[in-house]
């Protein structure tokens, strides 16, 4: 049996709204942190569950405009 956070298999038919709800009440894995001066470009270092493994992945990958990312980092700064 699968575990882990369910699969979307509505590609293309949520609603904006929908969409900010999913990625801003899911609980991210948390980070590994970067150090004050670090830079490290390769979000795939990241725990597959944390939030730039998969909200900036999708960022990344155009599966999400920086408008949305945007949204989603205003609803979980609140």
């Amino acid at each position: 049996m699968r575990q882990g956070p369910p699969r979307v298999t509505t590609l293309g038919k949520l609603t904006r709204e929908q969409m900010l709800e999913s990625l801003t009440t899911r609980p991210y894995e948390p980070s590994r942190g970067v150090q004050a001066g670090e830079w490290d470009p390769a979000p795939a270092s990241e725990p597959a569950g944390s939030f730039e493994a998969t909200v900036g992945r999708a960022l990344d990958d155009g599966l999400l405009t920086g408008e949305n990312y945007d949204a989603v980092l205003d609803a979980l700064a609140d």
